[in-house]
């Protein structure tokens, strides 16, 4: 999907139209202002979904996680955007938001927000931490994936086997790279037997492109 094209600002386009049309018709809808959030987010129109994203808290009642997690990771996500184009002085404010989203790591798609932008900004030791338990076997290091579908259907997110495999592939590539970064053999080659022996998840990761450069670099796996 090439987000650069035409045609996906104009799905995008007709989404929001279509998502702002229902949510006046049905105002009390969290799922609509969520979803009139992402697409606005997706469009670059980034304070207008945050209003979209409180208007979903506020509508759930502050129950469900999932748009809890959609307005501190937009504004966790700007920020950190803002910080890679040159702008310093948001660390802080990055830091903040890091641990405003913290008060729901249990929450995977949170717990992945928090470590993509510790490793974003050069915390990387922090970031393996929070990333770890996506991918931890306990204290015996070894390696398993948990990650499941009804975690996140429980707290209001759209999922599905294909979404799951989606959010599986995104965190193991962050952890790989932190895995890199510490230069940690051990988990490593954890990973690795565990994707080597898995029927099921074996064929869905192995094709990542991180896997097969790692494997191929004598140094990082003796």
């Amino acid at each position: 999907q090439d987000k650069a094209s035409p045609v996906y600002r104009t799905s995008l386009e007709a989404a929001k139209r279509a998502f702002s049309e229902l949510a006046a018709q049905r105002p009390g809808d969290w799922r609509l202002f969520q979803g009139l959030g992402k697409a606005r987010e997706k469009l670059g129109e980034h304070e207008l979904a945050l209003a979209d994203y409180s208007r979903a808290v506020e509508l759930s009642g502050s129950k469900l996680l999932e748009p809890l997690h959609r307005m501190r990771a937009s504004r966790l996500k700007r920020l950190v955007a803002t910080y890679v184009s040159g702008d310093l002085t948001v660390l802080d404010a990055i830091h903040a938001a890091i641990a405003e989203l913290e008060k729901q790591k249990d929450y995977p798609p949170s717990r992945y927000r928090v470590a993509h932008a510790l490793f974003t900004i050069d915390e990387c030791g922090r970031a393996l931490e929070a990333i770890e338990p996506l991918f931890s076997a306990g204290k015996s290091g070894g390696f398993r994936i948990n990650m499941w579908e009804d975690e996140c259907l429980a707290h209001g997110r759209e999922e599905s086997s294909r979404k799951l495999v989606c959010r599986v592939r995104k965190a193991l590539s962050l952890y790989i790279k932190c895995l890199v970064a510490a230069k940690d053999i051990q988990r490593t080659n954890a990973m690795h037997v565990y994707l080597s022996r898995s029927r099921g998840w074996g064929q869905c990761l192995s094709d990542l492109p991180l896997i097969h450069c790692l494997f191929r670099d004598s140094q990082i796996v003796q």
